[in-house]
């Protein structure tokens, strides 16, 4: 099994980030367009993203792990099986920094397509919650 990695050094202390990736109303500021979220470990949380001109995708699962440096979700792939999301969290003298691990990614088959999807996708939300928290530009916008 495969990851995705991101990485991203924020400017915002840890509990800013922790609280940007477990509570529900900040969750909507960079990342679905809908959640709800019970932000403890064994919680669950529910994401939706709306997708102009395409189907909506919805994210369902659980805190399996949430610490001040870490937040760990299973994230189930649909016909493909579970995987997870790690959150690193560790501060920094520049910063907080952030690092994404999507764990459990197949290969091959539809897993390239889920990968080829995914690993921008990635990219784009880690990078728009460093703006969310910074007070940037949304980039689900552009």
């Amino acid at each position: 099994m495969g990851t995705i990695e991101k990485s991203v050094t924020i400017n915002a202390d840890s509990a800013k980030v922790v609280s940007a990736l477990t509570d529900a109303s900040k969750l909507e500021k960079w990342f679905p367009t809908q959640a709800k979220t019970e932000p403890r470990s064994g919680g669950q949380y529910y994401l939706k993203f709306v997708r102009p001109g395409e189907d909506d995708h919805v994210v369902e699962g659980q805190f399996t792990e949430l610490s001040a440096q870490k937040v760990t979700t299973s994230w189930p792939m649909e016909g493909l099986g579970e995987t997870s999301v790690d959150w690193l969290i560790s501060e920094t003298g520049s910063g907080t920094e952030v690092k994404l691990v999507h764990n459990g990614i197949g290969e091959g088959g539809p897993w390239d397509q889920v990968r080829g999807m995914m690993d921008p996708g990635w990219a784009m939300f880690v990078g728009n919650l460093k703006n969310y928290l910074e007070g940037g530009a949304d980039l689900r916008a552009g």
